[in-house]
C-alpha cells in the first residue's frame, strides 16, 4: 500500500507540473514538498494534502531527481520510509517522468531558485529545494 501512495506520488506530481522557462541542470537534486495553494477536487492531487495535513505527525514526501536521469520520489512517515524510482529527462521547458511500471507522463515544470512550483487546474504544489 505504501509503495502504491508512493508510485501514486510520483504520477501525480508528474501530471501536476506546469510551467515554462526551466532548464534540467536546476532540476537536479532534492525537493521537499512544503506547501498547497488552491483548491482541488481531484483525488490523486488531494493526495498531497495529505501529506501535508500529516507534516505535524512527521509524514515528508521528497522527490528527488539525479543527473543520470534516475531519481526516487520518497514517502516518509511513522519512522518508516518508501522510496519509488522514477525516471527522468527534459527537453526546453517539457519533462518526462516514468515510473517502475513503465507509466509516463510529459509535463512543462518551474523552477525558481530554491523553489520548484508545480502547477495543474489552478492547484499549485511548491517544492523546496534540500541541502
Amino acid at each position: 500500500m505504501k509503495k502504491f501512495l508512493a508510485l501514486l506520488l510520483c504520477l501525480v506530481m508528474v501530471l501536476s507540473l506546469a510551467a515554462c522557462g526551466s532548464s534540467s541542470g536546476n532540476l537536479v537534486g532534492s525537493w521537499k514538498l512544503t506547501k498547497a495553494n488552491g483548491e482541488t477536487n481531484d483525488p490523486q492531487m488531494d493526495a498531497f494534502n495529505q501529506v501535508l495535513a500529516s507534516s505535524a505527525l512527521g509524514a515528508t514526501m521528497v522527490c528527488r531527481f539525479d543527473k543520470d536521469g534516475k531519481g526516487a520520489m520518497i514517502m516518509s512517515a511513522m519512522g518508516q520510509s518508501n522510496e519509488s524510482p522514477i525516471t527522468w529527462k527534459t527537453e526546453k521547458d517539457q519533462l518526462t517522468l516514468g515510473s517502475e511500471d513503465g507509466q509516463s507522463a510529459v509535463l512543462t515544470y518551474k523552477v525558481s531558485g530554491n523553489t520548484l512550483t508545480l502547477t495543474k487546474d489552478g492547484y499549485s504544489l511548491i517544492f523546496e529545494k534540500q541541502q
